[in-house]
């Protein structure tokens, strides 16, 4: 049975021209591909594409380095037909333009994993995005952007100075495998305290937040999970052929301070920030915090933000880049650690020479 496809554009006989041609060519290969779940053979896509078999073969063979691709004998004596594997089908997806430049433009991010095979993989991936970026297109396609004017150096994402891992970078593959695949590891690093902590230990998630890395945790030893950031592991060794189970109660979420920071523990402490007037367009919409309010300020006439937090510290930093545009209304405890630190600026550049 012949399988329906979309209707074609009608053109004339031969290779068209242009040299968006062979990509514009491949992409309807796949879409037929991806429309036929039952299998199309390579006829049925040679008069679909308006090409020779042989060139649809060769883009057959070029789509099976992106795609799981099988060819089959509906019958004895029935024509060969080509689909994407049952088992691929549900992950295939048809990348375009608009896509690799959203996910290029996250590259950034993944800067403080350099050193790493894991920051290898990444860019390995970021370079076949790009070709994808760069795939000739015929200019005017609706929805699609041009390839010529390279956006993936004009549209970027500008994340917080990160920091490296000289000594840590290898322990990031070994954290990563245990931590996608549960598998447990033989761990030393410093705790909260300061304490030196040697343990089996099950790595739960990892979080990239502020330019660093942080491993959330149970230590087996201590029977307690925390947040422990990257640079304080010492050593990092997979146990081969051990396992653990993901908690059923487990999640990233409860070790979120909101965007503030990472914290442990329940968000019980409510903050209250009024904000100079001057900052009505830029607060206005930021999301610092879970149970977030937003309101007008009775007494200053700027905006009153209003959220719950669970470490008071990361609140601190968030604010003092406000400097005195940033007024704490509430809790009485952030608002004289701001305090603090505006007195120990005054005394420190009060020494300085004039």
């Amino acid at each position: 049975m012949r399988t329906e496809l979309p209707p074609r554009k009608q053109v004339g006989a031969g290779r068209p021209r242009g040299s968006f041609v062979q990509a514009k060519r491949l992409d309807r290969v796949r879409a037929a591909l991806e429309q036929s779940p039952a299998g199309i053979t390579v006829e049925e896509l040679a008069d679909h594409v308006r090409c020779s078999d042989r060139t649809v073969r060769r883009y057959l063979q070029e789509l099976q380095r992106q795609l799981d691709l099988e060819s089959f004998e509906p019958a004895h004596g029935e024509p060969w037909r080509w689909r994407i594997k049952p088992s691929e089908q549900s992950r295939a997806v048809a990348m375009r333009r608009t896509h690799a430049y959203a996910l290029l433009a996250t590259k950034p991010v993944f800067a403080s994993l350099q050193g790493s095979a894991l920051a290898d993989e990444v860019e390995v991936v970021n370079r076949e995005l790009l070709k994808v970026a760069h795939r000739p297109t015929k200019r005017g396609v609706r929805g699609e952007v041009r390839s010529d004017t390279r956006l993936e150096d004009r549209f970027v994402v500008l994340p917080q100075p990160y920091r490296t891992y000289p000594e840590q970078a290898p322990f990031i593959d070994d954290l990563f495998q245990a931590t996608a695949n549960l598998v447990t590891v033989d761990a030393i690093f410093g705790d909260a305290t300061g304490a030196r902590v040697e343990s089996v230990y099950h790595p739960y998630a990892i979080v990239l937040h502020d330019g660093a890395v942080f491993v959330i945790g149970l230590a087996v030893a201590t029977k307690s999970t925390a947040i422990t950031p990257l640079a304080h592991f010492e050593r990092v060794a997979v146990r081969s052929g051990t396992s653990f189970a993901l908690p059923n109660d487990f999640e990233v979420s409860a070790y979120l301070d909101g965007q503030c920071g990472l914290a442990e523990g329940p968000a019980t402490h409510v903050v209250t920030i009024d904000f100079d007037p001057s900052l009505t367009d830029e607060v206005r919409h930021i999301v610092a915090g879970p149970m977030q309010r937003v309101g007008i300020s009775k007494t200053r006439g700027g905006i009153r933000v209003r959220f719950n937090a669970a470490n008071l510290d990361h609140v601190l930093k968030w604010v003092l880049r406000f400097g005195a545009k940033a007024t704490v209304v509430t809790p009485p405890a952030l608002a004289e650690a701001v305090a603090r630190e505006a007195r120990a600026l005054v005394a420190r550049y009060e020494r300085l020479p004039r």
